[in-house]
């Protein structure tokens, strides 16, 4: 999200965003969910992924459409791409 939005927005106006939102943090548990469930041979995906699973998110939002496509028949969470 950072990445993305830091090339098209100041970086004032993503904190500013973030700060509505709860940052989790990555775990060891998250590189074993991303090395098993990994799709399309995008690890970085699939630990975003694995963190909101173990968290216990609903929803998991993104600008990422290859990302929204690819996991978009998890059961255990909802994925949403922002457009």
């Amino acid at each position: 999200m950072l990445y993305f939005g830091s090339k098209n927005l100041p970086l004032s106006t993503l904190q500013g965003f973030l700060s509505d939102f709860e940052m989790l943090s990555l775990d060891s548990a998250d590189f074993d969910w991303a090395f098993n469930n990994i799709r399309d041979s995008d690890f970085e995906d699939a630990l975003q992924i694995a963190i909101a699973v173990r968290n216990g998110c609903n929803e998991f939002v993104t600008f990422k459409k290859n990302l929204a496509s690819t996991y978009d028949n998890l059961e255990s969470i909802k994925i949403r791409l922002l457009a």
